[in-house]
């Protein structure tokens, strides 16, 4: 999936990029026509789950907005809980 690609600054895609991967990883995804089949529900759990991991508020930021640039869907339930 090479949705990263416009993306200006290679930190940025890299980061955005492991977002995507962390919640493809935590959601079963195996290939890109399976976001079709994403609910709340899978979003929610990998909320809760990155929020249940030693990582810091800014790294929790950066996968849940990596999400939301990936499906182009602005979802108000995508709010850490750190």
């Amino acid at each position: 999936m090479e949705w990263y690609a416009n993306l200006t600054y290679p930190q940025t895609r890299r980061v955005y990029q492991n977002g995507v991967e962390d919640f493809t990883r935590s959601a079963g995804i195996q290939r890109p026509e399976e976001f079709r089949d994403v609910t709340r529900a899978h979003v929610i759990a990998w909320r809760d789950d990155l929020g249940d991991r030693v990582l810091n508020g800014t790294t929790i930021r950066h996968r849940l907005s990596a999400f939301t640039f990936a499906t182009e869907t602005p979802l108000p339930i995508i709010q850490s809980k750190a």
